[in-house]
């Protein structure tokens, strides 16, 4: 391998933990993002330039990567089988060792990532660009080769779509998210029902993703009544078989439930000590990443 070829794999592996971000929030699956990044690897050997800000440059191709992905998958997504949830984003804690780990871990939540799917590709390429990375609106013109005016408006039609739900991309205290699971784990088990009356709001929604592959709620579904029901007549969650592991997941933790008659990964949304929302992941393909992180080991 040339000087030339190391200096830049150094170069890119000093980015690539924020690219594979910037793609995940782009487009809500680790392994999409996956594959954009080594596509920006791929451009980026081969570039031939000489690049001032090689951290620009590959954040530019990375999300004009993702972008296309985006804009080609719109119509699978409309025919997808119930709910969609994110493929979980597996956080390892090495990323909390770096100088700035909000950068890798903020707006990464289950809600959050839920509530973008409200905008199309250019605007959620605009909105991330602008209130996560934190770029101007002539960076961002830039980057996506539309005018400053351009990006102002996407970002303004962004704003109002997500109004009432921006307040998701901020990350909830993660003693609370695992102390609030854990709770939630042991009152599941012992089927407590006045223990989850008492960690859940009285409005809580329920989200489950099956993806059509394995059964799953057919649609969201609200109420702490409504939610204690399903909970205690699902099989997966108090089988003895069961083998509950606390992960970190989308900067936050999440139960993952290994059994034989599936997984499951639930992350949590919460407010004032209270489960707000639960978020079932069951869709086997989503979750090969994260069984195979947790077993491989």
């Amino acid at each position: 391998m040339s000087v030339e070829n190391i200096q830049r794999d150094s170069e890119f592996l000093a980015q690539r933990k924020k690219l594979l971000a910037v793609a995940y929030r782009m487009l809500g699956s680790t392994t999409d993002a996956e594959d954009v990044v080594q596509d920006t690897y791929i451009r980026w050997q081969n570039s031939g330039l000489d690049i001032d800000n090689p951290a620009a440059f590959l954040h530019k191709i990375t999300v004009n990567l993702s972008l296309d992905r985006l804009r080609a998958r719109s119509k699978s997504r409309i025919d997808y089988v119930g709910p969609w949830l994110p493929e979980p984003f597996i956080d390892s804690d090495k990323s909390r060792d770096l100088q700035n780990p909000e950068e890798l871990v903020a707006g990464l939540s289950t809600a959050f990532m839920i509530v973008l799917e409200r905008l199309t590709p250019l605007q959620r390429a605009v909105y991330l660009s602008k209130q996560i990375i934190g770029l101007s609106h002539n960076e961002i013109a830039d980057l996506l080769d539309i005018s400053a005016e351009s990006s102002r408006t996407h970002h303004r039609r962004a704003k109002q779509a997500l109004s009432g739900a921006e307040k998701q991309r901020y990350e909830v205290n993660r003693d609370e998210h695992r102390n609030l699971l854990e709770k939630f784990m042991l009152a599941v088990a012992a089927g407590d029902v006045n223990a989850l009356q008492g960690i859940l709001a009285a409005n809580v929604t329920c989200y489950s993703d099956g993806g059509g592959k394995v059964a799953a709620a057919s649609k969201p579904f609200s109420g702490a009544l409504a939610v204690i029901k399903f909970l205690l007549g699902t099989a997966r969650f108090r089988s003895a078989n069961a083998m509950p592991h606390i992960v970190t997941v989308n900067g936050s933790y999440g139960l993952f439930i290994a059994d034989s008659a599936g997984d499951s990964l639930l992350t949590i949304g919460c407010d004032n000590g209270k489960l707000t929302e639960l978020f079932i992941q069951r869709n086997p393909e989503k979750l090969a990443g994260l069984r195979q992180a947790l077993f491989s080991q």
